[in-house]
């Protein structure tokens, strides 16, 4: 069986990534999805990235949401 190394510095990375997920503001979370994608295309899947992208989906259809709300 071949086992894919886990490089500690792309572990970080992708920490930082979904701990952006959750803080950033909302104008700036398009950028930060294609940011995840080139990520997830470069590096592969991980629990991580699937994550912060699932925060940041979720936040911009709670913002649209909001928007057309007027709240």
């Amino acid at each position: 069986m071949k086992f894919k190394k886990s490089n500690n510095k792309t572990k970080e990375n992708s920490e930082d990534l979904l701990n952006k997920a959750y803080s950033c503001k909302p104008n700036e979370l398009k950028d930060l999805l294609e940011e995840i994608k080139a990520k997830i295309k470069s590096d592969g899947h991980s629990e991580i990235l699937s994550r912060a992208k699932s925060v940041t989906t979720t936040r911009m259809i709670l913002n649209q949401e909001k928007a057309a709300n007027g709240l």
